[in-house]
């Protein structure tokens, strides 16, 4: 496919012993080839200094869908935030569909930590990556592509700022897991 990064389809490359390993970029699928709607007020869109940690969701939809149909739902679930929520594009940062593609979501490029619009709080949206996976899993586990996904994706982004993926941060007064749920910052059915 054009739209991936052949490159980042490498696994961890393994370094001296004592040394941490590189997660390398995932094959991500671009906005171009997903089919993204041009912003609207947010052409210029703003970037913490860094990625401090991640917040997970589900987009709530359907489970049941082909690996043709993912482009359509990311599609769908801009079109929800752009049209629904009257946010100036989609949300997230990256979604990830139950087949282990990860797809690009608000624009401004996958190696810049773009603001989003995913957790609800100015501050934690500015210095966390928002990735959510495509389905509701209120009691359904994602699939075991799809979990392969996110670690790839999660190693590779808190990589690129060198921390590390346990622990904790503070952000706004608050302190949150390095990796936590939606609904571990605001109350939210999205995974915890």
């Amino acid at each position: 496919n054009a739209f991936h990064d052949a490159a980042a389809d490498a696994p961890v490359i393994p370094v001296a012993d004592g040394a941490p390993a590189y997660t390398p970029k995932p094959a991500i699928i671009s906005r171009a080839g997903w089919g993204a709607k041009k912003n609207t007020y947010c052409d210029a869109p703003r970037a913490g200094n860094e990625t401090r940690g991640v917040i997970v969701h589900h987009t709530a939809g359907s489970n049941s869908y082909t690996k043709a149909q993912s482009a359509g739902i990311v599609r769908a679930v801009q079109a929800y935030h752009m049209n629904g929520r009257d946010w100036c594009d989609i949300g997230y940062n990256f979604l990830v569909d139950k087949y282990g593609q990860v797809f690009e979501g608000r624009n401004g490029g996958t190696t810049v930590p773009v603001r989003g619009a995913h957790a609800g709080i100015k501050s934690v949206n500015t210095y966390t990556m928002g990735v959510s996976m495509m389905g509701t899993f209120t009691s359904t586990e994602p699939t075991a592509a799809t979990k392969t996904a996110m670690v790839k994706l999660i190693g590779w982004r808190l990589g690129t700022t060198f921390h590390p993926a346990t622990g904790s941060y503070a952000i706004g007064g608050s302190t949150y897991q390095r990796i936590a749920g939606h609904r571990n910052v605001v109350s939210t059915a999205c995974p915890g």
